[in-house]
């Protein structure tokens, strides 16, 4: 065999047996989205089944050493020098702009299913409800056509928002952010940035009670995330943007636990002194909601936001938590007629007092 044959030969050895070697002495690469938790269980019945094949193979190549590298190098090329996504669940749009296709492909029967909570009779006024809709209902041109939301879902959309305006329990928060959706969203996450947060925040305490809003409140101050959307094609880069935050003179106490297999998160907040809203409020949402939590909870006399992620149906320690005063409920679209009917929500709502004014 040549020296070059010789040369290539070893290189392809140590490709193969360098990774071998790290993965049987436990080395595993950081965690990045789409890591399978558990290997696939043993089951002779799948043996002609494609799928369990493919898992597999999933699960060996998320344990892969050093695959959080090999990622990071084709996030690098694909997506800072040639502007695509190496992942099939990310659409890249104009000026980087990065889409998850799961926001994008909702279908309009699931919009148009969304029905909003019942809650006791007489305790109506006392229930509010938010829907805020997807980054690529809001900023659809900047996607390549092929990767836009279907016409009928945007249609949809506009429905929900018309019975978020006509419902009385309904709350369309996303007027907050109508005259500048590019300015209300990070560019590579499918959250609010720094601004869409503290304009929804204000929409959502003046709806509670007008003029306690306080805009002097509201600061800049320099902010460090990982934009969600990139870690789907590999990088945990740390971005530093200027962020905003909430200072207002009362004394906050914060306290959190996490139940179940650590999908439902709750926070009690506490103010004890200075201009709030009154009572107990209980507010259920998702990742959104959990992101203006942080700009709200200075508002309330006691505010418990419960977090989970969709289907989580462990229960609330009701009988160590006070009784709600007001319930406020939030999920996004693409999760809003699922997150509706959670068990956890009716707990609590079966709790409000009736008579509310």
């Amino acid at each position: 065999m040549s020296t070059p044959h010789r040369r290539w030969g070893l290189w392809v050895l140590v490709l193969l047996l360098v990774p071998g070697a790290m993965w049987a002495s436990g080395v595993r690469p950081n965690e990045l989205p789409g890591n399978a938790t558990t290997s696939p269980s043993w089951d002779p019945g799948r043996l002609l089944d494609d799928d369990y094949y493919r898992e597999i193979d999933t699960w060996l190549a998320d344990r892969t050493p050093s695959q959080d590298a090999g990622l990071w190098a084709r996030y690098q090329l694909d997506y800072r020098l040639l502007g695509d996504a190496s992942n099939q669940a990310v659409a890249v749009g104009d000026d980087g702009w990065l889409f998850s296709r799961s926001f994008t492909d909702v279908s309009c029967e699931t919009l148009d299913a969304i029905v909003a909570p019942r809650v006791p009779d007489g305790a109506e006024n006392a229930f509010t409800y938010l829907v805020p809709l997807t980054k690529a209902y809001w900023l659809d041109d900047l996607l390549e056509p092929h990767d836009r939301p279907p016409a009928c879902s945007n249609a949809a959309r506009e429905r929900l928002r018309a019975t978020l305006r006509d419902d009385p329990q309904g709350f369309d928060v996303n007027a907050a952010i109508d005259d500048d959706p590019l300015g209300a969203f990070y560019p590579r996450d499918p959250h609010w940035g720094p601004q869409g947060r503290v304009r929804v925040a204000e929409a959502l305490i003046e709806r509670f009670s007008p003029g306690l809003w306080e805009p002097d409140a509201v600061v800049s101050q320099p902010e460090e995330v990982v934009q969600g959307m990139t870690r789907f094609l590999g990088s945990n880069d740390i971005d530093t943007i200027m962020g905003t935050a909430i200072e207002r003179d009362v004394e906050l106490t914060i306290e959190k636990q996490t139940f179940g297999l650590g999908l439902l998160i709750w926070q009690r907040s506490t103010v004890a002194d200075g201009a709030v809203i009154p009572g107990t409020t209980y507010m259920f949402g998702d990742s959104q909601g959990a992101s203006i939590v942080p700009y709200i909870d200075q508002y309330f006399e006691e505010l418990i936001f419960v977090g989970w992620l969709r289907a989580q149906v462990a229960p609330l320690p009701m009988d160590n938590l006070p009784a709600p005063d007001r319930v406020i409920v939030e999920a996004i679209d693409q999760w809003a007629d699922e997150v509706f009917t959670t068990p956890a929500i009716k707990d609590v709502t079966d709790r409000l007092p009736s008579g509310q004014s």
